[in-house]
């Protein structure tokens, strides 16, 4: 089946006498600032602007753009004769640091960018085209839970007159998108959950007056997808991702299974496709028999009821952490012997073993699989996990996966899809000792075994171009930005983005924000961004100031590019 539809190497491409000019003073004091800053423009966000975003250039509405979330700006005013003409505007210093949130970019005269900043938990709305702060709001949470949280978070979503963010307590906090006062908040743990083991990391989706939200843990508790009413926080809907029934004995209590990584909703259909993580433990499969259902899979469920369409399980009793919990993608697909059959709509995702799938969406039926695009192998790649430390064997990926969670890129211009890819091995066992009533989280992931770190002159990561439809690799592109010393969690790559233009946007390990031909993955700018990055950049166009900025997250802060393509 096939999917429808001047080099330089700049460090310091001219960006302080810019950003000096446009920043200075932006940041001096949020209260202040709010005070003397123009209002945001009154537009409320409607279903029609959330359908659009895949197609709008001035619009980045959702995690990954577009409710289809495909990681895609149609904006080409920026393209592969003058991308490097890029230079740094501004740049937003967050006091956290490990950033991994993709901004959202509201459309107007100035359009308005909205972001969460983990570790110190607030939620802010600057200008877009200067980085002059509206507002700055706190996520409070109660005493007790502070010292505990899994400090990540990925992003808001934007819904009417509101910005949604999900919360590690785990919780869902509506904001007044204008002013920044706090509308509402629900707490999302149901009965039987074990408190404190269960958390949100995922940007939330909003679509047709409902927020969706899948939750995620790693320590031994099972976890769920919820629908809340955007209006007032009513929980619509609440689905466990492993079902009591499917699950041997009490297994299912300690399941995980997590969403971990925002959904993709469907319109046409009214269909919210979720993936999932490992289950629990991840290397003792002795403790949990049977398939593992819901698991490693992804998770058609009906917008409205929350009622299970189908779920397709890529990965049955896994026992590697290797999960399928990237963010689905939705395409359409035509059958290889041309464009004049009716096309298939269709859901891509990757799997962390390194392949990547695509599903019929009314069904669920793999259509395709990709050729492995990252290193695979070793004694214990597929294979049951050796007992003991002292019978640890190698794989190849990593449990960080031939790629982890940061976001792919689909263009319909290539009809390509843009992996960040990782070639990094782990030794790997299994504790047959290990139980879920004496395991303590305090000690980590519930892993039931370990993993230890091997030395790889040859570990490295790349971007690399996969033609699904096809079954084929079209190019693969080297980053040569990792350390061989590093360890695999260190190693594994950032997000990819597809522009209208040709360029694929992608961040590196060591903090390069570089931009590549998306026909032939030539390198035609790359760019010293900061700390490392593993979100993906936010691509959007102003016909106002004329120019197309590039934001990215990296490490503390966000920095943002623009250029207007003039080459004179």
């Amino acid at each position: 089946m096939t999917p429808r539809h001047g080099s330089t190497d700049p460090e310091r491409n001219g960006r302080h006498e810019r950003q000096n000019e446009l920043h200075e003073g932006a940041r001096e004091g949020t209260d202040e600032a709010a005070s003397t800053q123009a209002s945001i423009p009154r537009r409320d966000i409607s279903d029609q602007m959330l359908r659009d975003d895949t197609t709008n250039a001035d619009s980045w509405l959702t995690y990954n753009k577009g409710l289809e979330q495909l990681g895609y700006s149609p904006a080409d005013r920026i393209d592969t004769t003058n991308v490097h003409t890029l230079a740094e505007t501004y740049t937003l210093d967050t006091e956290s640091s490990g950033l991994e949130v993709n901004p959202l970019v509201v459309p107007g005269d100035p359009p308005v960018m909205y972001y969460s900043v983990q570790d110190v938990w607030k939620v802010e709305a600057v200008n877009a085209r200067t980085g002059e702060q509206f507002w700055s709001s706190e996520i409070s949470f109660p005493e007790d839970v502070k010292s505990r949280l899994y400090a990540i978070n990925r992003g808001v979503a934007v819904w009417g007159d509101a910005v949604y963010v999900a919360t590690p307590v785990p919780s869902i906090v509506a904001f007044d998108r204008y002013t920044g006062e706090e509308l509402w908040t629900k707490d999302l743990l149901i009965e039987e959950q074990i408190e404190d083991r269960a958390f949100v990391t995922q940007a939330p989706m909003a679509y047709d007056e409902t927020v969706f939200v899948g939750q995620s843990s790693d320590y031994a508790t099972f976890t769920t997808m919820s629908a809340l009413d955007a209006e007032t926080g009513e929980i619509l809907w609440q689905r466990r991702t492993a079902p009591k029934d499917e699950w041997v004995a009490e297994t299912w209590r300690y399941a995980s299974a997590s969403p971990w990584m925002s959904p993709a909703i469907d319109p046409e259909t009214d269909t919210v496709l979720f993936s999932t993580g490992n289950p629990d433990p991840a290397f003792n499969g002795l403790v949990r028999p049977g398939p593992n259902r819901e698991s490693c899979s992804v998770i058609a469920v009906d917008a409205k009821s929350g009622d299970v369409k189908w779920s397709t399980q890529i990965s049955p009793h896994d026992l590697w952490d290797y999960d399928v919990h990237t963010t689905p993608q939705i395409i359409d697909v035509y059958p290889s012997d041309g464009d004049d059959c009716e096309p298939l709509r269709a859901v891509l995702i990757t799997w962390k073993a390194g392949w990547l799938y695509l599903l019929d969406i009314e069904t669920g039926r793999i259509l395709e699989r990709s050729p492995p695009f990252a290193k695979q192998g070793g004694p214990a790649f597929l294979s049951l996990p050796p007992a003991g430390e002292e019978n640890a064997e190698t794989m190849y990926p990593a449990i960080e996966g031939a790629t982890e969670w940061p976001l792919d890129a689909y263009s319909p211009k290539t009809n390509l899809t843009y992996v960040g890819a990782n070639s990094a091995g782990q030794k790997v066992w299994s504790d047959p000792d290990w139980t879920a009533e004496t395991y303590d989280p305090d000690s980590g992931f519930a892993r039931g075994g370990g993993v230890a770190q091997i030395d790889d002159e040859d570990q490295g990561s790349s971007v690399v171009a996969v033609d699904v439809g096809r079954g084929e690799i079209a190019w693969e592109h080297e980053l040569q930005d990792t350390d061989p010393d590093w360890s695999s969690v260190r190693a594994f790559t950032g997000g990819s983005t597809a522009t209208g233009g040709n360029v694929v946007f992608h961040g590196s390990p060591r903090g390069h924000l570089i931009a590549l031909n998306a026909e032939t993955g030539k390198r035609l700018w790359r760019d010293r961004a900061g700390g490392r990055i593993t979100a993906a950049p936010v691509v959007w166009d102003d016909s106002t100031t004329g120019e197309q900025y590039v934001a990215v997250a990296a490490d503390d802060r966000i920095v943002v590019y623009s250029s207007d393509g003039s080459t004179a």
